[in-house]
């Protein structure tokens, strides 16, 4: 699959968490669906703009608050969202080429978060998720 130019350019300010994006799976490559500042978005209204048929790949960083030291956090993450409306083809292409696109951006480090619909992206299951996984045992 291939990644459009548009994406790795915007990618930088995407991972230092300046911007969040979501790149969008069209005509069996992923192009920019949307890339905006993320500081004044709450993760609520970042949830309900993604698109409800539509496959994306979508990069941001999850802010919680830490429990050992009460210190603000963000991790950054890589939903693949493959909401119900979308087309098997495009999902089936999502899941298939997810390590593809990672390694086209540069984003290996980022945490995998699969999602089909806007529910499984509630705040408390997310942060459970990121701490679980950034968690030392």
């Amino acid at each position: 699959m291939k990644v459009q130019q548009q994406c790795i350019d915007e990618f930088p300010m995407i991972k230092r968490g300046v911007n969040t994006g979501v790149f969008a799976i069209e005509n069996e490559q992923v192009d920019v669906y949307d890339v905006h500042e993320r500081n004044s978005e709450s993760w609520e209204s970042f949830v309900s703009s993604l698109p409800d048929d539509k496959c994306c790949h979508v990069f941001t960083h999850f802010p919680y608050i830490a429990e050992s030291d009460h210190v603000a956090r963000d991790k950054f993450i890589h939903i693949l969202w493959a909401p119900y409306a979308a087309s098997k083809k495009d999902k089936m292409q999502l899941s298939f080429f997810a390590r593809n696109v990672l390694i086209s951006l540069g984003a290996e480090g980022a945490s995998r978060i699969e999602a089909g619909s806007k529910s499984s992206l509630e705040y408390g299951d997310i942060r459970e998720k990121v701490v679980r996984n950034i968690t030392v045992k």
